[in-house]
């Protein structure tokens, strides 16, 4: 799946998570950070195709990152919420990263060291769905239309559900 798609899954869970309030749009903010933190190791491409291939997502992807990626960003400065909301918050942009991931037609490490297997879904045609990111980008946009409304959590929800039900239907990426 592609960075927008991340940023914005990120960013719909921070609006589920906390859609009104004086937080709102930290919590929007942190949510899309956490969306696409399991990329922190796409600087690897400019090692070459080997390296890419052999490297990106064994470390960010996997058991060892389901621990590590959370920790590490909710240690990062981010004063917002206690620090249990911000890991809790950075775990669950991981899991809908990894989640998109594993719908992609790229075999995702998921349960290395425990197994070298890599699985792939493949419910998406190429890894960057224009689709897909129109319609996160579109439900993001509803949820922030106007933040003073508790609607926010619903929209990021049903969006979910429709992105769910889009990829399970075999619809056009």
């Amino acid at each position: 799946m592609d960075v927008f798609a991340h940023i914005a899954s990120g960013a719909l869970l921070g609006r589920a998570v906390r859609p009104t309030g004086p937080a709102w749009a930290a919590y929007t903010f942190y949510g899309a950070v956490a969306g696409v933190s399991p990329d922190v190791d796409a600087p690897l491409a400019l090692a070459g195709p080997d390296a890419w291939a052999k490297w990106h997502q064994l470390y960010t992807h996997s058991l060892v990152g389901l621990v590590w990626v959370p920790l590490a960003l909710s240690l990062l400065p981010f004063r917002f919420a206690p620090w249990r909301t911000r890991f809790l918050l950075a775990l669950g942009g991981w899991t809908l990263h990894v989640a998109l991931d594993l719908c992609s037609r790229w075999p995702v490490p998921v349960l290395w060291p425990l197994s070298s297997q890599r699985w792939a879904a493949e419910l998406l045609q190429q890894d960057f769905s224009w689709r897909i990111d129109m319609l996160l980008v579109t439900a993001l946009a509803l949820t922030l239309w106007d933040p003073a409304r508790a609607y926010a959590r619903e929209l990021a929800v049903v969006s979910g559900f429709v992105v769910a039900g889009w990829l399970a239907l075999g619809l056009p990426t």
